[in-house]
């Protein structure tokens, strides 16, 4: 039972914390427009060193060859083979399917200004224990706590044609008898002292597939490939913002539309008359409309930053176009490159 104050505050102290909190988001605000410039070059730092260095024990763990069963130690493994149920199977609780496990998700599809936002009602997960036959033998999976996340979902919506009620989808994650798929988690000892992989403290155990392992790899290897040059745009719109110099450049209102709403445009467009073919021609406006989409997401949120602070206008327009100039380059001289990712990433499409 929560027991209530039964002193009331003091007046005064509670006036001058009001002033305190004041003062401090007065102070922050201000604090936070002087360095709005400084964002620029900290931000993407911040992002990268998170990025890089919260998933390199998980590609440590997936992008490694599978190990054979009779070489196996206690630790982290990577084992490919295929599902063979050990325990009654059991029925899934929307589609009805006989599987080993599954991963249900209820979700409410809820309005937003740009969108929908996905609002997850109900969750059930259940597994049953089940052995991985591999080409290098068998070995028991303890699947109490195995994520099925990695699975490709089946799905359904139901349209609510009523007023204020939203959509709400049903999705099912299921590991069936005789899937091929990937393991990763750890091979610890049994009562029995026999290994089996399981759950071990906050390390990964989850299934996925060998196509969806590959499609991340190669997105990680164009990744790799596009470092060196968006390290070039990070040195060249950083020098441009602290370091240009002065030049008078009337101010163009009609700038900020053509550069926040003009590349969009016309990434539609060339994507219309290039999507689906192969001869040069078509393959000439894909590349335009790389060129497009990739400098717009990129230029589009330094644009509206650099309104908002003041910045003079020569210095918008100048990294406006290097952002253009480095993309545009990085993908032509990536771009036989870049094209068989492409290919290889829609051959594991077609097979997934």
């Amino acid at each position: 039972m929560r027991i209530l104050p039964t002193t009331a505050p003091v007046p005064f102290l509670s006036t001058n914390l009001k002033y305190v909190g004041c003062l401090v988001l007065f102070v922050g605000i201000a604090l936070a427009v002087f360095f709005t410039k400084f964002l620029v070059p900290i931000i993407p730092l911040i992002i990268g060193g998170i990025a890089y260095f919260s998933t390199i024990k998980l590609r440590n763990a997936t992008f490694k060859a599978p190990q054979n069963v009779y070489e196996l130690n206690e630790g982290q493994v990577l084992l490919e083979g295929t599902v063979v149920a050990l325990e009654q199977e059991i029925t899934s609780p929307y589609f009805k399917e006989t599987c080993v496990g599954y991963l249900y998700k209820e979700i409410e599809y809820v309005p937003i200004e740009d969108g929908y936002k996905n609002d997850v009602k109900a969750e059930l997960a259940e597994c049953k224990n089940f052995t991985l036959s591999t080409n290098s033998g068998s070995i028991k999976i303890n699947g109490s706590e195995i994520d099925l996340s990695q699975l490709s979902p089946t799905k359904r919506n139901e349209h609510s044609l009523k007023p204020n009620v939203n959509d709400i989808g049903h999705l099912e994650y299921l590991l069936k008898s005789n899937d091929q798929v990937v393991i990763i988690g750890n091979a610890l000892k049994n009562i029995y002292q026999r290994l089996e992989i399981s759950k071990k403290d906050n390390k990964p155990f989850f299934v996925t597939t060998r196509n969806k392992i590959e499609s991340q790899k190669i997105s990680f290897q164009v990744l790799k490939r596009l470092v060196p040059w968006m390290c070039l745009l990070y040195l060249v719109v950083n020098y441009i913002l602290f370091f240009a110099p002065t030049q008078n450049m009337p101010k163009s209102d009609t700038f900020a539309f053509i550069a926040i709403f003009g590349l969009p445009i016309l990434f539609i467009v060339f994507w219309l008359i290039g999507r689906d073919k192969k001869d040069w021609f078509s393959q000439f406006f894909q590349y335009l409309a790389s060129v497009c989409i990739f400098s717009s997401l990129l230029s589009f949120p330094l644009i509206i930053l650099f309104y908002m602070m003041e910045l003079e206008f020569y210095k918008i327009y100048y990294i406006f176009i290097s952002i253009l100039a480095v993309v545009a380059l990085g993908i032509v001289f990536n771009l036989k490159k870049l094209t068989e990712y492409n290919n290889q990433h829609e051959e594991i499409a077609k097979k997934s």
